[in-house]
């Protein structure tokens, strides 16, 4: 396909009349170059987005269809195709091994000291109970001093 003045201009036209939000609109209008040239239907353009709105708010949308339009190489045969790898990148992590090995790398296995275990309450009462005992054996033993003197 040759390309003209005129399809720039129906190519504007048409990105002016779509029912698009105004994010996704300038996206399509900084990369006209992109889409005359590789003769881009906009009308696909907007069946990926309606069909995908739950998924996607629009910034998230012209944010995919920004990187479709400047980072692939190559003509572009089937731009609805092309956003949904782009969409499927943009929803999974970016290295499935990466985020496995994450995951493993946050669960540790460490041996606990047995102090760490050891249950204090049950000391402090034996504790009071010696206290007691000592109490006990002082009073008998002032008892004791009282009858010698």
């Amino acid at each position: 396909m040759k390309i003209t003045n005129e399809n720039y201009q129906s190519t504007r036209e048409e990105i002016e009349q779509c029912d698009l939000p105004l994010s996704i609109k300038q996206v399509l209008l900084r990369n006209l170059d992109r889409l005359v040239g590789d003769n881009i239907s906009i009308f696909d353009i907007s069946v990926v987005y309606n069909a995908n709105k739950e998924s996607f708010n629009e910034y998230e949308f012209a944010s995919i269809l920004d990187h479709v339009l400047t980072e692939t190489t190559g003509k572009i045969r089937s731009i609805k195709r092309r956003l949904k790898k782009g969409m499927d990148t943009y929803q999974r992590p970016a290295s499935s091994s990466d985020a496995k090995t994450l995951g493993k790398a946050a669960v540790r296995k460490e041996i606990v000291p047995d102090w760490l275990n050891m249950d204090y309450s049950q000391q402090e009462s034996s504790i009071d109970e010696e206290l007691h005992d000592l109490e006990q054996k002082r009073r008998e033993l002032e008892e004791r001093l009282r009858k010698y003197r």
